[in-house]
């Protein structure tokens, strides 16, 4: 959602399109994650970094939500880094 400027798909049984600027929504919602991650050399020329994570979210997305939501996920990221090496210097 980019500035309740997109569209939302009714929960009628006609499922009509409505925009998001007629929802009322909170100007504020509060989250955090909290993460390990690891540096690993696979060769001179890469790294593996995997990162395993917690992330919480909690509060109202909806001003009319009678009731607080909150959604917990676990999640894995996993990068790559190379080293591009120029052949023609010595470090």
């Amino acid at each position: 959602m980019i500035y309740k400027s997109g569209t939302a798909i009714s929960a009628t049984t006609d499922y009509d399109a409505v925009s998001l600027k007629d929802f009322e929504m909170e100007a504020f919602r509060f989250s955090w994650q909290l993460g390990v991650n690891a540096r690993m050399r696979m060769s001179d020329a890469f790294d593996l970094v995997p990162e395993f994570y917690f992330r919480n979210f909690s509060g109202n997305l909806y001003k009319t939500t009678r009731f607080s939501a909150s959604s917990r996920m676990f999640g894995l990221n996993l990068g790559l880094i190379y080293y591009f090496k120029n052949g023609s210097r010595k470090l």
